[in-house]
């Protein structure tokens, strides 16, 4: 019933190897302003070096960083990160500090609007497969219709056998849950 000012952020610990504690030192940031996405590889990973990580959302940022210790504080508590008790991000993204990527985004909403905003994390196989796959799901359509597929792909494969137990609860566990995590 009145105007609002609504701040989302996402934040993620890249890893980008097998151990973040190991791996840390070797990750490289960057951000890519036309596709106003943070980017992240590890070069001196062997198996994945060609490899890029990306965050990004389906409007521009507000803020981001990808210093960890910026976003947490220095004590780095995830249930109370300092980045949200003042006001945005440093927007500053540098190698050689403890790693993250966090990606806030503010819009103005009318009384009685909505509004969709969604955070996209993946990986492409090089830094031209991840801007490919960024452009793309910017688009709020193609967000939709990857949803809708993703759904119908899972509801397909968990309903090919169903097992009848007198237990349903038993039965939601067997034909879905349990299939689900396995497969996953």
């Amino acid at each position: 019933d009145r105007p609002r000012r609504i701040t989302a952020t996402y934040y993620a610990e890249w890893v980008l190897g097998v151990n973040r504690d190991e791996m840390q030192q070797y990750i490289i940031p960057e951000y890519v302003n036309e596709h106003h996405a943070l980017l992240a590889r590890n070069p001196y990973n062997d198996e994945f070096a060609e490899r890029v990580a990306f965050l990004t959302a389906t409007q521009p940022a507000h803020g981001l960083t990808s210093n960890r210790t910026e976003f947490l504080g220095v004590r780095g508590r995830r249930n109370q990160p300092a980045a949200l008790k003042r006001i945005g991000l440093s927007n500053s993204v540098e190698a050689g500090v403890d790693p993250c990527a966090a990606y806030m985004v503010h819009f103005d909403l009318q009384a009685g609007e909505s509004r969709q905003v969604h955070f996209l994390l993946g990986q492409g196989a090089n830094r031209e497969e991840s801007l490919t796959l960024i452009k793309r799901y910017q688009d709020l359509a193609q967000v939709d219709e990857a949803w809708q597929q993703a759904r119908g792909n899972w509801q397909e494969l968990l309903t090919t056998i169903q097992v009848e137990t007198p237990e349903p609860a038993f039965d939601l566990l067997l034909n879905r849950w349990l299939l689900y995590q396995n497969l996953a």
